[in-house]
Order: structure tokens, then sequence, then C-alpha cells
């Protein structure tokens, strides 16, 4: 099975935060037998999620993604996913 991760967060870009979820996936399916293959960073650009979403997915037949509950707002996040989080923008 191809399994493919997406980070997002402007704050993984810069360094400010180090990415700890992706180790954590690869951790955990390792233990089932599974592997990531591939990790993607995007920052937080709606455009830019949605473009790696579908190279991703194009690509893999699982795609994990990380990212969207930073605490510092605005937040975004896709409408159906967090439609009660305050600091979205869209």
């Amino acid at each position: 099975m191809r399994i493919e991760a997406l980070c997002t967060g402007d704050e993984l870009l810069t360094g400010i935060t180090t990415d700890t979820n992706s180790p954590w996936f690869q951790e955990r399916l390792l233990a089932h037998g599974e592997q990531v293959l591939r990790t993607t960073v995007v920052g937080d650009v709606h455009e830019e999620i949605l473009e790696a979403l579908r190279t991703l997915s194009a690509r893999a037949d699982v795609v994990l993604v990380s990212g969207g509950l930073a605490v510092r707002p605005p937040t975004p996040c896709p409408p159906r996913s967090r439609p009660r989080q305050r600091g979205c923008r869209w």
C-alpha cells in the first residue's frame, strides 16, 4: 500500500515548530508492517493545501493529513473539517 503524509503549517516551513507528526505516523505504521513513503509540507495557503492533496491522492492509496490546529490565530481550516474553530479564515 502506498501511504503518504501531508503536513500543513507555516510554522513547519519556517522552522518555528518541528514536525513531530510525521515520525509518529511512521512509527505507528511500521508496527503494522506499513510505512509512509513520502511526507510533503506546505504552508497555510488554501490553494497550496488543495494542490498538494490532489497530487498526493493521485499517487497514493492513503494520504494522512496533519495540521490546522495551531494555537495562534488566524489558523486556516476548511469549513467542513472544523466549522466551530475560532480563528478560521474560511
